[in-house]
C-alpha cells in the first residue's frame, strides 16, 4: 500500500469517526452525571482563577482531564456573553445548556479523534498499514463506542488515553526510543486523571519493563514513574497544595469502587459473575464478536497469542479489564468500553489474512450495519443493544437494562412546548431531564402533579398509575420505546 493511498483511506475513517459523532450533540442525551461534572468543572475553574487550588479536587474519580475540557468552555462561553453585552447565562437555563453541554462534547470528540489517529500510527508501528487502518475502521463505526463518546463523561477520555498510552509502552519496547517511554507516561498520567480504572492494567506495564529490563538494564521505569508523577502534579493542582489528602481521597475510592456498588445489587445473582461476557455480547456490533472470534481462534492454533510477545500483551490488557471488573463490586455496562480498544484491535490482526473478497464483505458489512444502527437510534447511539441477541428487550429480561439517560432530553423539549405552569415529576433520571425543561419540576410526587416521566425498566414500579394512566406520548428509537410521558387527571384516586 502506497503512503498515499494510506493516507486518503486514513482520512476517510477520520471522516467516519466524526461523522457518527459530531451531529446533534447537545440536544440528543445529557448522561446521567453529565450535569454534575458541568457544576465540578465549574467550580474547578473558579478554583483555578482565585489561586484555591486544592478546590480542583472534585471527585473521587478524579475527572481532571474533563474538568480541564469544560473548564475552557465555560471560560469562553463566559467572555462571549460578556463581549456581546449579555447577561451570563447559568446552566440552569434550558435554552443555555444544550449549547454549552453540546460544545463540550465536541471539545471531547475532537480529543477523542485526536487520540485515535495517533493510535492509528501507533498500531501501524508495530502490525503494519492494514491492520492499522482496519483498527480504525472498527473503532470509528462501533455503535456504542459512538454512544459513550458522544456523552459528557469521564469514561471514553479513560478509555482513549488509556490505550494510547499502552500503544506508546509497546513501540518504547519494541523500538527503545525514549520518547515513547516519556509519552506513554504522559497518557497514562492524564488517563488516571480520568478515571481510576486504568490501574487495572498497571501489571501488563510492569511485564513489559521486566521484558525490557532482561534485554537492557536501565532506569526506564524509574523515569516513566517521575514522568507519571509530573503529569498527575501539573495537571492537578490539588496535588500541589494538598498532597495527602488527594492522595487518600483517591486512595479510598479505589476501594470503595472494588467494593461498594449499589447498581450491583439490582442485577440477577445469576448474571453478576458472567455481566461483562453479556455486556460485550449485547453491546459490541456482530461483525466485531465474529471477527474477533475468529481471531482467537487463528491466534490460538497459530500458537502467536503466545509467540508474539505483542499480541500476548495485548490479549493480557484485556484480560485484566474482564477479569478484574467481573470480580468488583462494580457492574456498570458503560465500564466495558475500557476492553473495546483491545478487542478491536485483536479482532484486526486477522483480516489481514482473508482473501479479498472475504475483506470486502467484512468491509461493507461494518458500514451497512453502523448506517443501519443510526437509523434506528441516532442521535442516543448509547441505546443500542446488538438486534443478533435480542436488542433491548434481552437486555430487559435479564434485568441488566439501565437507562442512563436516554430519551429524556426528548421529553422534556416535548414538554416544554406545553404550559409552563404544568408541574412535572420524574422519579428517575431527574437531571437528565430538568436541564432541558423549562417548566416546573417536582422530585415527589403530590396532587399537583400534572406529567410524569419515567423510562420502561422503571414501568412497574410506577405507585401513581391509578391517576397518572394515561400515555401522553413516548420516546425511543425505532427499536424500542423507553420513556413514557404519562399524563395525570384531575382527580386523585387514592390506593
Amino acid at each position: 500500500m502506497s503512503m498515499k493511498s494510506y493516507k486518503i483511506i486514513l482520512l476517510v475513517i477520520l471522516f467516519l469517526f466524526f461523522i457518527f459523532r459530531l451531529p446533534g450533540l447537545g440536544k440528543d442525551i445529557s448522561n446521567s452525571d453529565a450535569a454534575r461534572w458541568h457544576r465540578r468543572s465549574e467550580d474547578f475553574l473558579n478554583a483555578l482563577k482565585s489561586g484555591n487550588f486544592a478546590d480542583t479536587y472534585q471527585h473521587y474519580q478524579p475527572g481532571v482531564t474533563l474538568m480541564w475540557l469544560d473548564a475552557i468552555v465555560n471560560d469562553l462561553s463566559f467572555k462571549y456573553q460578556v463581549l456581546r453585552g449579555l447577561e451570563p447565562k447559568t446552566l440552569e437555563n434550558s435554552t443555555y445548556y444544550p449549547v454549552v453541554h453540546g460544545i463540550s462534547k465536541v471539545f471531547i470528540v475532537l480529543v477523542l479523534g485526536l487520540l485515535l489517529f495517533i493510535q492509528i500510527l501507533l498500531v501501524r508501528n508495530i502490525y503494519g498499514a492494514e491492520v492499522s487502518l482496519v483498527y480504525g475502521l472498527f473503532m470509528s463505526v462501533e455503535p456504542y463506542l459512538i454512544g459513550i463518546n458522544r456523552w459528557f463523561h469521564v469514561t471514553s477520555l479513560e478509555t482513549f488515553f488509556s490505550f494510547t498510552s499502552f500503544l506508546f509502552i509497546l513501540n518504547w519496547y519494541k523500538f527503545r526510543n525514549s520518547k515513547y517511554l516519556g509519552l506513554s507516561s504522559v497518557f497514562l498520567g492524564l488517563s488516571v486523571l480520568s478515571k481510576l480504572t486504568t490501574l487495572i492494567i498497571i501489571p501488563v506495564y510492569l511485564i513489559v519493563f521486566i521484558l525490557g529490563f532482561r534485554q537492557k538494564k536501565d532506569a526506564s521505569i524509574l523515569i516513566f514513574g517521575l514522568v507519571f508523577i509530573l503529569t498527575f502534579f501539573i495537571f492537578f493542582p490539588a496535588m500541589m497544595t494538598d498532597t495527602s489528602f488527594v492522595v487518600s481521597k483517591l486512595s479510598g475510592a479505589v476501594f470503595k469502587a472494588v467494593t461498594d456498588n449499589y447498581a450491583s445489587d439490582m442485577i440477577p445473582a445469576q448474571i453478576l459473575p458472567i455481566y461483562y461476557f453479556v455486556i460485550l455480547g449485547l453491546k459490541l456490533s456482530p461483525v466485531t464478536i465474529i471477527i474477533f472470534i475468529i481471531s482467537l481462534i487463528f491466534l490460538t492454533k497459530s500458537k502467536e497469542i503466545i509467540s508474539d510477545k505483542f499480541k500476548l500483551l495485548i490479549f493480557l490488557n484485556l484480560l485484566l479489564y474482564l477479569v478484574t471488573l467481573s470480580f468488583a463490586e462494580q457492574k456498570i455496562d458503560r465500564y466495558s468500553i475500557a476492553m473495546f480498544p483491545s478487542i478491536i484491535l485483536i479482532s484486526s490482526f486477522v483480516v489481514k489474512n482473508f482473501l479479498r473478497r472475504s475483506k470486502l464483505i467484512i468491509y461493507s458489512s461494518t458500514l451497512i450495519f453502523i448506517i443501519l444502527i443510526s437509523y434506528i437510534y441516532f442521535p442516543v447511539y448509547s441505546a443500542y443493544y446488538s438486534p443478533v441477541f435480542g436488542g433491548t428487550e434481552t437486555a430487559l429480561k435479564l434485568g441488566i437494562y439501565d437507562n442512563s439517560g436516554e430519551f429524556y432530553a426528548q421529553a422534556a423539549d416535548y414538554l416544554s412546548n406545553k404550559d409552563r405552569n404544568n408541574n412535572v415529576f420524574v422519579p428517575f433520571n431527574y437531571e437528565s431531564f430538568s436541564y432541558y425543561y423549562n417548566g416546573n419540576m417536582q422530585r415527589e410526587y403530590d396532587i399537583d402533579t400534572d406529567y410524569l416521566v419515567t423510562s420502561v425498566e422503571h414501568l412497574d414500579a410506577i405507585k401513581y398509575a391509578d391517576r397518572c394512566i394515561s400515555i401522553d406520548k413516548i420516546f425511543g428509537s425505532k427499536e424500542k420505546d423507553i420513556v413514557y410521558v404519562f399524563a395525570c387527571e384531575d382527580i386523585v384516586k387514592y390506593i
